[in-house]
């Protein structure tokens, strides 16, 4: 499953979307934002993404 999306995620749901009784195991990555960076507190985190190009990729990646 990949998908794109700008609201929060809801990590139990998306487990819970993907868990099966035919596979092992569930893998999330789940990455966080530190409060300092050298000394320095972190304020704000600015993202940049190119949709169109993620769209275009998904197929590629989920035949992996």
């Amino acid at each position: 499953m990949i998908q794109l999306t700008h609201a929060p995620i809801n990590f139990s749901a998306l487990t819970e979307s993907v868990r099966s009784n035919q596979a092992g195991a569930v893998v999330l990555f789940l990455g966080t934002v530190r409060e300092m960076t050298h000394g320095r507190q972190t304020v704000a985190l600015d993202y940049d993404a190119y949709p169109e190009m993620a769209e275009a990729t998904k197929p590629a990646l989920a035949g992996r």
